[in-house]
């Protein structure tokens, strides 16, 4: 085999190699596009059930018929006071952590006070 011979089988190679390349990306391109416009489907739906789960609870009084909905309802005005009640106490924790820092501060100023004495 002659180097012209050679070289053209390289490039022949090389070109049935690239179409398949430009073809796969090309697929995984419109499969990619395709999984992003049902993610955002997806997402648009979810956004539209809690649309709906808003409205219901907004409106709970219409509902009162429905004890699956009124169970759900009362059970998230019970996590809504947990969610207070944990609020609380991480309040009351970092008042806590603020009182004992000034503290060991000011005990650290005592110390240098005696200290410079």
């Amino acid at each position: 085999m002659n180097f012209k011979t050679f070289l053209a089988n390289i490039k022949e190679e090389f070109n049935v190699t690239m179409t398949k390349s430009f073809d796969k990306i090309e697929v995984f391109s419109r499969i990619m596009k395709l999984k992003s416009k049902a993610n955002t489907l997806s997402t648009e739906i979810i956004d539209i059930k809690k649309d709906i789960g808003e409205y219901v609870f907004q409106e709970k009084e219409e509902f009162y018929g429905n004890e699956t909905l009124i169970a759900l309802i009362k059970r998230i005005e019970t996590l809504e006071g947990e969610i207070v009640m944990i609020n609380d106490e991480i309040d009351e924790i970092k008042m806590q952590n603020r009182e004992e820092e000034a503290e060991i501060i000011e005990e650290e100023n005592d110390e240098q006070s005696e200290d410079q004495e």
